[in-house]
Parts: C-alpha cells; sequence; structure tokens
C-alpha cells in the first residue's frame, strides 16, 4: 500500500511543488503500536481511507489515533464508507477514549459523484475540556 501512496504524492507533486519529501511522506505504521519520536515530533497531519472494516482492529486503530494526536495541533482525517454493520462501536470507542469524529461537507467532483456518494469525510481531534 505504501507504494501505491508514494506514486500518489509523486503525481500531486507535479501539480504542488512547494511540496518537499520532508513536507509529505507515506510511512507504514502497525495499528497499536507506539510510534518513535522522530515521527511524532514531525507529524502535523494524518489521512486515513478505509480503515474501519473489521471489528477486531477497532482497538488497535483508536490507540494508535491516541498515540498520533498526541500533540494537539496534529490534525486527523478520515475517509468512511460505511462496511461493516458493527462499524458503530469504532466510534464509540472513539468517543470513550475523548475523541469525536465530526463530518466535513464536501462536494466530490462530477467524475467521482457516483463512487464516492456514500464516503463521509471526517476530521477525528479530542474533545476540548469544557466542551
Amino acid at each position: 500500500m505504501v507504494p501505491l501512496i508514494e506514486a500518489n504524492i509523486r503525481l500531486n507533486r507535479n501539480f504542488h511543488t512547494e511540496l518537499t519529501t520532508k513536507d509529505v511522506c507515506a510511512l507504514a505504521y502497525p495499528w497499536g503500536t507506539t510510534p518513535s519520536n522522530e515521527l511524532l515530533e514531525s507529524l502535523n497531519m494524518v489521512i486515513m481511507s478505509d480503515v474501519v472494516y473489521d471489528p477486531v482492529f477497532y482497538q488497535p486503530l483508536v490507540h494508535s489515533i491516541e498515540m498520533l494526536l498526541m500533540r494537539p495541533s496534529t490534525v486527523c482525517i478520515m475517509a468512511h464508507r460505511h462496511r461493516h454493520p458493527e462499524d458503530h462501536k469504532f466510534f464509540a470507542l472513539l468517543e470513550e477514549t475523548g475523541f469525536q469524529a465530526t463530518q466535513i461537507p464536501y462536494q466530490p467532483s462530477e467524475a467521482l459523484r457516483d463512487a464516492c456518494q456514500d464516503v463521509k469525510l471526517l476530521r477525528i481531534a479530542r474533545v476540548e475540556v469544557g466542551r
């Protein structure tokens, strides 16, 4: 999967020449593991897609989100398509851990409208104290 993402990054650099390899990179990260300090210090955005598909992985995924979003400035964007009848349990676990998923309104291009009509774009963030 990482080589495909890296190819996509290279293609996008053709349109965004200001991006360097330090700005955007793709890394393999086993869910549930503790990320390196080097990764955490340089991380400012996490982009996830099609990750909520098997309840067995909900706990390690939420743990990973908790670890990767330790810095308040780190942003997490997730594309989600309902695939499993128990995917609501992932979002419940996310909330129990102190996070919320907020839907981001977007309008897919006409070419992608049919393919993406059931895809939700979500921002995952820690719940602010006092809210």
